[in-house]
């Protein structure tokens, strides 16, 4: 059952998880081949504070480093 509604596609994916001593980053946008970066925990812990809304109790135990992590990025409304 459809709504006539077009959903749009993100502009971009951003993959992320951790892995001993650092994390790895996996960005895949539209038009363009899927690029892999390793980054250090603070960089990763950078990005998930960036992509997170809103505090969550379980970001002060550290629960948040043993977690991967997806965002998905949309061009902004004009």
């Amino acid at each position: 059952m459809s709504s006539g509604v077009e959903h749009p596609e993100p502009i971009a994916v951003v993959k992320a998880y951790r892995r001993t001593g650092g994390a790895v980053v996996t960005i895949e946008r539209v038009g363009r081949p899927k690029r892999r970066h390793c980054v250090s925990l603070k960089r990763y812990n950078a990005l998930r504070e960036w992509t997170l809304a809103g505090r969550h109790p379980w970001r002060w135990s550290g629960g948040f480093m043993r977690t991967s992590m997806t965002a998905y990025l949309w061009e902004a409304a004009r």
